[in-house]
């Protein structure tokens, strides 16, 4: 039988031995049963049963709080951005920026 989580997914009978660790189940299937069938053996086991170590309820300031971090992580990566291209590039620098800028604007709007 094939078992899943202790629970009998198919049980085929074996008519020939499984040699080179491929086998065949042949029957009279639908296409929806064995496609259900496909699906379930393509998902696996997990390795192991699963233990709850930590369960609690966070609030929606955890949210925010992310939200603010990442924002002002964005401000502090484009103004290294900026300063990098303009110290690295000088003038052209400032036209990429420019560009740049630009290109934010109107992926944003």
């Amino acid at each position: 039988a094939i078992i899943l989580d202790n629970e009998v997914i198919s049980a085929p009978q074996i008519r020939e031995p499984i040699l080179g660790g491929t086998g065949q189940i042949s029957g009279s299937f639908t296409v929806e049963s064995a496609n259900d069938l496909a699906v379930l053996l393509r998902a696996g086991a997990l390795p192991a049963d699963l233990t709850i170590v930590e369960e609690r309820t966070v609030g929606p300031s955890l949210g925010s709080d992310s939200i603010a971090a990442g924002q002002f992580a964005s401000i502090i990566a484009g103004v290294l951005v900026v300063g990098f291209m303009l110290f690295a590039y000088g003038r052209l620098g400032l036209i990429a920026n420019i560009a740049l800028l630009a290109n934010v604007a109107l992926i944003i709007a």
